[in-house]
């Protein structure tokens, strides 16, 4: 399978974009043009590249029992370490030496929740979903590989069954809830890009004006507080937004089928930033929670919290993920 070194990227990107949404929360950034900016679009495009990626590499294997363990091995290597890492050592620390800590899982509910990766609060409550939906793509791959229904079609199934279930719990509490049928409809609409790439489908998008087009939408997603502010009038607001969809799908699908022209996402510091990315998700907010509860919000404190999140992005990287990702690998094997 071909590595696309944007891809990595774009998941760089998505991390950085929720770095602002809380540096504007916690009163780094100003909040008036940036406050929701980022927060929706970003998580979307994590989770459509999340079900693209694990489609692409899996929906072509054989679905046996030793490919289904090898896949339950690489997904939990990938994102659990890390992820019982930040939970456990926050209990630690809330219990120790900082009670006022950000990530305050002491609450017997809060912590079996997580721990059974049922549901998380605060940043974390993507780790739990991501999982949950790792199972529902079992579904999918199972389907098209035993049934004779094209694996388009079931995608699509799977992403608007969980989407109504979204609909029927958000109709009862008032919002749309952090949690997995939330988040399916981005997920299985990636899957939808995978099974297009691999069906050879996706030839209109290579077309000089689509290409165009999906780089005007990366432009749009950079400099989403422009776009919400002159735009405003095309946004209905929300998760669904369909303008907001429209704007990273066509984004996303553009830059899988035409992706040597997506340079910028594609260099070098990007993509290194996007190889540690998920250490600097799990870490940012409670540094810059510290940062402003201890040195305040000025512009030197918000570098400074940037850098020591770098820092233990570079670190969890080197000495958690890496280390412990090989280890279960050759482990389970």
């Amino acid at each position: 399978m071909k590595y696309i070194p944007q891809l990595t990227g774009l998941r760089g990107l998505t991390a950085l974009m929720i770095f602002v949404v809380h540096a504007v929360k916690d009163g780094f950034l100003p909040k008036a043009f940036l406050e929701g900016a980022y927060n929706k679009p970003a998580i979307i495009a994590f989770f459509i590249l999340s079900g693209y990626l694990i489609t692409r590499i899996y929906l072509n294997r054989d679905f046996n029992r030793e490919n289904l363990k090898s896949y339950f091995i690489a997904r939990s290597a990938r994102i659990l370490p890390l992820y019982f890492f930040v939970l456990f050592i926050s209990v630690l620390i809330t219990l120790t030496i900082y009670p006022d800590f950000h990530y305050d899982f002491t609450a017997p509910i809060k912590f079996i929740t997580a721990l059974f990766l049922i549901n998380s609060p605060y940043e974390p409550w993507t780790i739990p979903v991501e999982f949950q939906l790792y199972i529902f793509f079992i579904l999918l791959w199972y389907l098209s590989k035993k049934t004779k229904i094209s694996p388009y079609v079931i995608a699509v199934g799977i992403g608007l069954l969980l989407l109504i279930v979204s609909i029927c719990i958000a109709l009862y509490i008032h919002k749309i809830p952090h949690i997995m049928p939330s988040m399916a409809i981005f997920y299985f609409g990636g899957s939808m890009v995978a099974i297009s790439e691999e069906n050879n489908s996706l030839s209109f998008f290579k077309k000089p004006v689509m290409m165009w087009i999906g780089r005007i939408c990366l432009l749009l997603f950079l400099l989403m507080p422009f776009t919400k502010t002159y735009l405003n009038f095309l946004f209905l607001g929300g998760w669904y937004d369909p303008f907001q969809l429209a704007l990273l799908f066509l984004f996303f699908t553009s830059l899988i089928a035409n992706s040597e022209h997506f340079f910028i996402l594609g260099t070098k510091p990007v993509v290194l930033f996007g190889e540690i990315s998920y250490g600097f998700y799990m870490a940012h907010r409670p540094i810059l929670k510290i940062t402003q509860t201890h040195f305040g919000t000025t512009g030197l404190n918000l570098v400074a919290a940037f850098v020591l999140t770098l820092l233990f992005a570079f670190l969890s990287y080197k000495l958690i993920e890496e280390p412990s990702r090989k280890w279960l690998v050759k482990k389970f094997k």
